[in-house]
C-alpha cells in the first residue's frame, strides 16, 4: 500500500483505535519554535472517528471552543449538524462508501487501495477561510499537508508519548493544549508544556464568536429606509431566531455545499425559513429586515441560542439597536427544541409549498 493521504488515514484510524485516549490536541513546533501543524481527534459511538488538522493555535482555540458549547447545547441533534460545518483545516472523517465524492473513490483505486475491503474509507475534506460552513476536495496543495502530519504522528514512538500526555490532559482538555517540538529530519517527537488556550476575543477572525463583540451596520441609510418602509407596526412578542444547518439537506452532508437557513417561530410554530450560502454580516443583516418585512412588523425581543447564537447576537446588536429590539441570548428555542427532525422537514416543506 502506497504513503498517500489515503493510506495514512486508514492506519492512523487503526492507530488511533488502539490507544485508551478518547480525544486529544497536540501542537508541532520546529526545534526554533515555529508553529507547523495542530493534530486533532476524537472518537466516539455516534459519530466515530474524526480528525482535523489544522495550522495554528487560533483555529484549535475556535474549534475546541465551539466543540464544548455543543456538548452544552440541549438541542443535541442539530448542534452536531452544526459542529460539523464550524469545521476548521482539514477533517478526516470515516464515511460509507455512498457518501464519499465519486472522484476521490477513484482516485483512492488508482493508489492501489482496494476499497472493498473496507466498510469505512476516508472522507478527506477541507475547510476553507473564505467558505465557513463549506467543504471541498482537498487539492495537491494540501494532500502534502496532510502526508505530512499524518506521518509525523505515525513515526514510530511518537503515538506512544502523545498518548500519555493526552491521558493526562483529559481534566483540561478545553483549557490548555500540549506542545511538542519534533526534528525535521528525524521526525523524533519532544513534549515540551502545556500551554493555555486562546481565548476568541483575542483573536480577530473569530471574535464575534465571543459574547459582547458586536459587528458593525453593513446595511445602507437607504437600504435601511427601504426595509423599514414595509414594516408596518411593532408587536410585543419574542420571536425565536436562529441560523444553522438545514436538516433537510444535510443527509448529502459531505457531497455537496450545504446552504445554511435562517429560521423564525414564535411560541408555537416556525413561521419562516429560508436557505442562505453565506453567515456573513452583511448577508445576515439584510435576511433579518427581509424576514420582517415580509411578515410587515417588527418584534421587541428576538431570541437567539445554539452555536451561532453569539455569532447571531453580535451580527444583528447593531440593526437590532436601531429598530428597536432587544436581542437576549437564553439557553435554549423552545419551539425550534419541542420539533422532531422529522417535524422540522415537514415544516420546512410546507414553508415552501411542497405537499408530502
Amino acid at each position: 500500500m502506497t504513503s498517500s493521504m489515503y493510506a495514512l488515514a486508514l492506519q492512523i484510524e487503526q492507530e488511533l483505535n488502539k490507544i485508551s485516549s478518547k480525544k486529544g490536541h497536540v501542537v508541532f513546533r520546529t526545534l526554533k519554535g515555529e508553529t507547523k501543524y495542530v493534530f486533532q481527534f476524537e472518537k466516539n459511538h455516534t459519530k466515530g472517528l474524526v480528525i482535523q488538522l489544522l495550522k495554528n493555535e487560533e483555529d484549535l482555540a475556535f474549534v475546541t471552543t465551539i466543540e464544548k458549547k455543543c456538548r452544552l447545547e440541549r438541542a443535541v441533534h442539530q448542534s452536531e449538524l452544526d459542529l460539523r460545518w464550524l469545521s476548521k483545516g482539514i477533517q478526516i472523517r470515516f464515511d460509507k462508501k455512498s457518501i464519499i465524492y465519486d472522484a476521490e473513490i477513484q482516485r483512492m483505486e488508482r493508489l492501489g487501495i482496494e476499497v472493498q475491503k473496507f466498510e469505512l474509507l476516508p472522507n478527506i475534506l477541507n475547510f476553507t477561510e473564505e467558505n465557513i460552513g463549506r467543504s471541498v476536495s482537498v487539492t495537491n496543495q494540501y494532500r502534502k499537508f496532510v502526508e505530512q502530519v499524518l506521518t509525523l504522528v505515525l513515526q514510530e514512538g511518537n503515538l506512544e508519548k502523545l498518548e500519555l500526555v493526552w491521558n493526562k490532559q483529559q481534566k483540561n482538555y478545553y483549557q490548555t493544549y500540549p506542545v511538542f517540538t519534533y526534528n525535521q529530519r528525524t521526525k523524533e517527537v519532544t513534549y515540551v508544556e502545556q500551554e493555555k488556550m486562546l481565548a476568541l476575543k483575542d483573536i480577530p477572525k473569530y471574535h464575534y464568536y465571543a459574547p459582547n463583540t458586536p459587528a458593525q451596520l453593513q446595511i445602507s441609510e437607504f437600504e435601511f429606509a427601504k426595509f423599514m418602509e414595509r414594516i408596518e407596526a411593532t408587536v410585543n412578542v419574542s420571536m425565536q431566531v436562529r441560523i444553522g444547518v438545514q436538516e433537510l439537506v444535510s443527509s448529502e452532508l459531505s457531497k455537496q455545499n450545504i446552504p445554511f437557513v435562517i429560521e423564525m417561530a414564535d411560541k408555537d410554530a416556525v413561521a419562516y425559513t429560508k436557505l442562505i450560502h453565506a453567515i456573513d454580516p452583511k448577508t445576515i443583516q439584510e435576511e433579518f429586515l427581509e424576514m420582517f418585512a415580509e411578515f410587515q412588523f417588527k418584534p421587541t425581543t428576538i431570541l437567539v441560542s445554539g452555536l451561532f447564537g453569539i455569532y447571531l447576537s453580535n451580527i444583528l446588536s447593531p440593526l437590532a439597536k436601531r429598530m428597536s429590539i432587544k436581542v437576549k441570548h437564553v439557553d435554549n428555542l423552545p419551539t425550534f427544541n419541542r420539533l422532531t427532525p422529522e417535524e422540522r422537514i415537514l415544516s420546512f416543506l410546507h414553508l415552501y409549498g411542497i405537499s408530502v
